[in-house]
């Protein structure tokens, strides 16, 4: 653990690494040394994402290898198709939390969404967003045909599509507001902890709450896992994972 330092500068998750250590606890950090070294290309993004049965073709970024793939496809457009299939990843997992807007002819974001898009994208006419815009990205990546710039206009479409089916998903029946309390260092205090990410239902999270009060010999706290986006007044929750999460 003497290389501490250089995973986190935040003590508490220095504090969480030692104790992970001592207990014999494998984290995402000796994973990702245990993968080294990793594959340079698959990390510039300058292998080919499209899939053909000629490939996967890999460009040299120093300029000593191959600049172009077999078919003539560019670095750019390996880029920016890679970019374009990470993005239509994130819209489908966003298109099955919200399988109601899948015939919607466009979406209608909140205000405040809407006035980004409109400042992301050229034109209203272009601002017209909906889940088509997944299986017209299927198309351009079943084969090269276009060029970096419309892959990455796409990839861009694709992102802001994600935003208006994250907002859009079923929020929960009840929305009353409930109690928390905001800590630095909390996950480190209790000996037991429950953690949870995206949007829970009100019983869900009362009913372990109850089930933690009632036990006076354990001391335990709930956390939220997620990573929340602030819109319009309101809390988007965006899903994610890190070393720390692992401990729970």
């Amino acid at each position: 653990m003497e290389t501490i330092h250089l995973k986190t500068t935040d003590p508490v998750s220095q504090h969480l690494l030692r104790s992970a250590a001592q207990s014999g606890i494998e984290l995402l950090w000796e994973r990702y040394e245990k993968a080294q070294p990793q594959d340079g290309f698959m990390r510039l993004g300058l292998y080919c994402p499209f899939g053909c049965l000629y490939g996967p073709c890999r460009i040299d970024p120093f300029g000593r290898g191959p600049s172009s793939g077999i078919c003539g496809m560019s670095r750019e457009q390996m880029v920016a198709g890679t970019l374009l299939r990470l993005c239509q990843q994130g819209a489908m997992q966003g298109l099955a939390a919200t399988p109601q807007c899948i015939e919607s002819e466009s979406l209608t974001p909140s205000p405040a969404l809407g006035k980004l898009i409109d400042s992301a994208l050229s034109s209203p006419t272009q601002a017209k967003l909906s889940c088509s815009e997944i299986f017209s990205s299927a198309q351009l990546l079943q084969s090269f045909s276009c060029s970096y710039q419309e892959l990455l206009h796409q990839a861009l479409r694709l992102s802001l599509l994600s935003l208006i089916l994250v907002e859009q998903a079923d929020a929960p029946a009840d929305a009353e507001a409930m109690e928390c309390s905001l800590g630095y260092g909390v996950i480190a205090e209790a000996p037991l902890r429950i953690g949870f990410t995206g949007r829970p239902s009100r019983e869900l999270i009362m009913g372990l709450k109850q089930q933690v009060d009632n036990d006076k010999e354990v001391s335990a706290v709930l956390l939220s896992l997620g990573d929340w986006l602030h819109l319009d007044g309101q809390f988007m929750p965006i899903c994610t994972t890190s070393g720390e999460a692992e401990l729970l």
